[in-house]
Formats: structure tokens, C-alpha cells, sequence
């Protein structure tokens, strides 16, 4: 099985990691069975549902070849009273079990994590466009039930941790330095992934396969939209570091046709320097995910045989970005 989605990423400067983190709502009576002398894989397969126990054997796999991981696994209930576990594995051979009394010991942590490298500027979770049905139905389709069926990625409790009081008493919104992958394929042969990014085209001004995110970032967005720059830099790095590929999908609720962009190279402080756009089918593009997933190594072979044209933007094209973004 290789269709994934990552909860929550954070690259911190300070610690030089890339911090992966997944949650897992669970009850006190599994959660009490964790601890330093219990916890292997035989457990961790009775807790987990399938999708989490594959997702959490693929991430210390990467960890084996990549120091620059950190991950945290955290087990939580729905009750801010009960105990909550984080299995902290620093790097491939160091792993700590640490618990917390209750909801606010471990949003305290929490909050200490996200504003490691200190404030930066980003949106409250609340803002951030999360994966969109599209991408969970895809999941859900292929993992069927062995992944549950609430599963948000732990979207609503990470937006929990993010809320506090200040010591007046207002509830703050504290905004999140994390991010997620919506859908990405694993490749074990290869150890790397296909990252895909779903743009969902709200307004629907311009057809999906010659939208581009591009248009609202870098500072070439609309007033009062926000700039997604910071957005699309964070996924770029995090992709390179797990030895993948950055794509993103423009699609809408209502148009069969969409545009699969495989983003070839990025500058932090430009923007997109090169893509390669598939013009695909909807239903094309979902043959082509499942036809990739069976494949071994990580390749674009399955998009381009089944794409009704594929388009190449290069250094030409972005070079006269503000005079050709009208278009886009």
C-alpha cells in the first residue's frame, strides 16, 4: 500500500529538522498499555488502524536514510482529562516515550514546538486550506477500511492546541508554523514519493488546466488574498528532503478536466522557475494515481500516456511572469 497523506510536517531552523507528526484518537485503555517496555511493532499494529501502522513503518524507513528527520507519533482521547502519549523518535536509533496528564500538559509542549524557531509569519490553522475531500475520498477509496472514517488528520485537535488563553484571559488563536501533504504515492524500491498539493479553483475564472497557483504568490496575488508563498516554499523543501517530487493538481468541483503540475524547480524568493503541466481527465488522473502506486520506482510515465497534452513552462515564461500571470 502506497497513498498516503502526512498529518502535520514542520521544518525547524534552529534544530536543522524536518519534524513529522501524526495523531491518533484512541482510549485510555490502549493508551495505558505504551510504555518504554511495551511499546514495539506487535503493539503498535493492535493500536493503529492499517493506514497509520503502514504510514508510521514509512516514516522510520525514511528515517533510516535521512538524519534530518524528527517524528512524533501522539496518541490522544477525547477527553481533555485523560493522558496523552508522544513517542518521540529523535533520530533512527533514539526513541523517547513521554506522557502528559492531561490536554494542557500537552498543549504546552505543543505550543513550545510550533513557536521553536520563534514568531514567524504564517496564518492560524483556522485559515490554512486543509486537504480537500478529493484527496481523503481518493485515500478512503484505495485504504477502504482500513483507515478510519473520521480520520481529519488530526486537523481539529491540532487547531485545539493552537487555542489558549493569555494570561488576561482571551482566547488566542496562536498561528501555525506546521503544514500538511494532502496525498503523496510511496515508492519502497526507491524509498521517494510524489508529493500532490490539491488547488481547489474555487472561482472558476480560468479552466484547471491553465490556472496556476503561481498567480497567488510571491506577491502577484490580488489585495486582501493571502500569499501563499510561504506556503508552497515550506512543501518544496520538505519534498526535496524526503527524496521526492512537488506536484500540484488545479481542479474543481464541476470540471472534468484538470491540471497536473509537476513543479521541476522553485526559488524561495521567486517563485516557480520550471513545470511541467499534464492536461488530463479526471478520471484519467485517478487511473493514473492507482496505476503509479503498483509501480516500484517513483515515475510520470502512467500521467503522460494517459494526458491529453503535456505542456512545458521554463525559464522563458517566468521570466515575464508579471506580464503573462493575466493569463493565468
Amino acid at each position: 500500500m502506497s497513498l498516503f497523506w502526512f498529518d502535520r510536517l514542520q521544518y525547524s531552523e534552529v534544530l536543522e529538522k524536518l519534524i513529522i507528526f501524526e495523531f491518533f484518537e484512541t482510549d485510555s485503555l490502549h493508551i495505558n498499555r505504551i510504555t518504554e517496555t511495551t511499546w514495539n511493532s506487535e503493539l503498535a499494529k493492535e493500536i493503529l488502524d492499517r493506514f497509520t501502522y503502514e504510514k508510521h513503518g514509512l516514516i522510520r524507513r525514511l528515517m533510516i536514510s535521512n538524519s534530518s528527520i524528527c517524528y512524533y507519533l501522539i496518541f490522544y482521547t477525547n477527553s481533555d482529562e485523560d493522558k496523552k502519549i508522544v513517542i518521540e523518535y529523535k533520530d533512527i536509533h533514539t526513541r523517547c516515550i513521554h506522557e502528559y496528564g492531561n490536554f494542557e500538559n500537552l498543549q504546552n509542549w505543543f505550543l513550545e514546538i510550533n513557536n521553536i524557531d520563534g514568531d514567524a509569519h504564517s496564518k492560524t490553522l483556522g485559515k490554512v486550506k486543509t486537504s480537500t475531500e478529493y484527496a481523503k475520498n481518493l485515500l478512503y477509496n484505495y485504504w477502504k477500511s482500513d483507515i478510519n472514517a473520521d480520520d481529519d488528520q488530526g486537523l481539529e485537535f491540532t487547531k485545539r492546541l493552537l487555542t489558549y488563553k493569555n494570561p488576561k484571559g482571551d482566547l488566542i488563536e496562536a498561528t501555525t508554523k506546521g503544514f500538511d501533504f494532502d496525498f503523496f504515492i510511496f515508492f519502497e524500491a526507491s524509498n521517494s514519493l510524489i508529493n500532490i498539493e490539491f488547488a481547489l479553483n474555487y472561482k472558476n475564472t480560468k479552466e484547471n488546466y491553465v490556472c496556476t497557483p503561481m498567480k497567488y504568490c510571491w506577491g502577484y496575488g490580488p489585495p486582501g488574498v493571502p500569499d501563499n508563498q510561504m506556503k508552497y516554499n515550506r512543501l518544496w523543501k520538505a519534498t526535496k528532503l524526503l527524496n521526492g517530487e512537488f506536484s500540484i493538481l488545479n481542479y474543481s468541483e464541476n470540471n472534468n478536466d484538470i491540471g497536473f503540475s509537476i513543479i521541476n524547480d522553485l526559488d524561495y524568493n521567486k517563485g516557480f522557475l520550471n513545470e511541467t503541466k499534464y492536461i488530463i481527465s479526471k478520471d484519467n488522473f485517478e487511473k493514473s494515481i492507482f496505476e503509479t502506486a503498483s509501480e516500484r520506482c517513483l515515475s510520470f510515465k502512467h500521467f503522460k500516456d494517459n494526458s491529453k497534452q503535456i505542456k512545458q513552462y521554463g525559464n522563458d515564461f517566468f521570466n515575464e511572469w508579471k506580464t503573462n500571470r493575466s493569463k493565468y
